[in-house]
């Protein structure tokens, strides 16, 4: 096991492999829609952590250093297939997981959670691409403002509009679901 220093902790590869193989596989697989590519994604970014865990500067924590990477590396497998799909259904969480008042049950009416989740994907789908990123890093991650603010390398109030206009921009797409 080779140990890297850093900022005067120690980092080894395989406690890093088996604190974050399940967070990156995951986020992998809600950018790439894909089970396969997700799997290649995670090998090719634990190689990129392995080969650069020395440039890792100490000044945030290495979790968000990892989801940087991580995203990043997503961000680029879309760009070259110039695929923008965002979630996967099979890892996509329960809308329950929304604060915002409009995605409760009562607006759902008649829909189904296998439904509710179609249609919230689709919405998903339609965010600009900073809105995604900070709404499902902090829906389905359960990142802070201000973790998410290192990872998009932005400030904390930016994130906080970024979410806010998610939202707004969600619910506009969903009213057409609403009870009646």
């Amino acid at each position: 096991m080779k140990l890297l220093e850093n900022n005067k902790k120690d980092f080894s590869f395989e406690s890093i492999y088996n604190e974050y193989k399940d967070i990156i596989y995951n986020l992998c697989c809600r950018y790439l829609n894909n089970k396969d590519e997700a799997e290649d994604a995670c090998h090719d970014i634990f190689i990129k952590i392995y080969k650069s865990i020395g440039s890792f500067k100490g000044e945030s924590r290495i979790s968000t250093w990892i989801y940087r990477l991580t995203i990043n590396h997503c961000l680029n497998c879309l760009r070259r297939k110039k695929i923008i799909k965002f979630i996967t259904f099979e890892n996509f969480i329960e809308v329950e997981k929304y604060d915002n008042d409009i995605l409760n049950d009562n607006f759902w009416g008649e829909y189904d959670k296998t439904e509710q989740s179609k249609l919230l994907h689709k919405a998903i789908e339609k965010l600009p691409e900073k809105q995604k990123t900070a709404l499902i890093l902090n829906k389905f991650e359960d990142l802070s403002y201000q973790e998410i603010a290192k990872v998009m390398d932005t400030t904390i109030s930016s994130v906080e509009s970024l979410i806010f206009r998610a939202k707004q921009n969600l619910s506009k797409q969903l009213l057409k679901y609403l009870k009646k």
